[in-house]
């Protein structure tokens, strides 16, 4: 995402790699988000200076059918 830029979600984010947030930037979601990382070692959320707020919805994952939904969080110092 822009410097700056906001993003308000309902649902699905789905990702092919990831997002980056860079300074400034917001995304404000009520839903999950799907990272297709395909092996890759990349987060789902990169951000540097910026601000996410996500809140848990298991039922944006029905989209995929019947599976397990996984939740985590890292921060790094």
């Amino acid at each position: 995402m822009c410097e700056g830029s906001t993003l308000v979600a309902d649902g699905l984010i789905y990702t092919a790699d990831g997002m980056t947030i860079t300074p400034r930037a917001s995304v404000d979601q009520v839903g999950a988000m799907y990272h297709n990382n395909r092996g890759t070692p990349n987060p789902g959320f990169t951000t540097r200076d910026a601000t996410v707020v996500l809140r848990f919805d298991p039922l944006a994952l029905a989209a995929f059918g019947k599976g397990a939904a996984l939740l985590s969080w890292e921060q790094l110092p």
